[in-house]
């Protein structure tokens, strides 16, 4: 991790090591609270794990120092945490892009003593696989899954802190909807701002709206 002034200089933060205790490979974007930063690693982390199922989510004062909060177990309890943490309900919530029941992707949550828990499986069916996006807009969670739905291009769900899940919207992919939305979410204005990676007129992408 590395910090960049106001002026252009760089200076590193953090440097993961990989192996017991830490992870490496870290992903999705870093979210701030009280001070500190948030993120997951993609791999490592965990006593004997190197690869797959240890994954971390981590903090990291503006000092440089790096604790371990959570470290994912693997298989039902997700693998591969890879989009954005969020604050909500007194937790951090995040996706993973796969494990859980069905090994279609979770999204999970984090307490602040470290406890973690699946808030719900993708199951591949109508809610898709593999989740990317996730933000918190009127006190409710929005995630979106990347692929699989009735048009295999993913889906756009409402959540509730106790796993409650509905699909509010499938991505057909053609020139009038999107397909195989990406992770970033803006709210603006009463209005959810989304992207997908393809769909709209020339097969390159659209931005799409939800009014709230």
């Amino acid at each position: 991790m590395f910090e960049i002034d106001q002026s252009g200089k760089e200076q590193l933060l953090y440097s993961f090591k990989g192996g017991n205790d830490d992870g490496r490979t870290p992903s999705g974007q870093l979210a701030v609270r009280n001070g500190m930063l948030f993120g997951t690693t993609y791999t490592g982390g965990g006593t004997g794990c190197y690869t797959v199922g240890c994954e971390i989510v981590f903090s990291v004062t503006t000092a440089g120092a790096e604790h371990v909060l959570y470290s994912f177990p693997g298989g039902a309890n997700g693998e591969y945490p890879g989009g954005p943490l969020v604050w909500f309900a007194g937790a951090w919530y995040g996706t993973t892009g796969f494990g859980g029941a069905d090994g279609a992707g979770t999204v999970f949550s984090v307490s602040p003593s470290g406890q973690g828990r699946i808030v719900y499986s993708f199951k591949d069916g109508a809610d898709g696989y593999s989740p990317t996006g996730l933000t918190v807009a009127k006190n409710t969670l929005y995630v979106t899954s990347g692929f699989g739905g009735t048009g295999y291009t993913g889906a756009l769900l409402t959540l509730t802190p106790s796993g409650g899940a509905q699909v509010i919207h499938q991505f057909a992919d053609n020139r009038h909807d999107g397909g195989e939305p990406t992770s970033g979410f803006a709210v603006m204005g009463g209005v959810l701002y989304g992207a997908t990676g393809y769909g709209g007129p020339k097969n390159r992408g659209m931005i799409y709206t939800l009014a709230l």
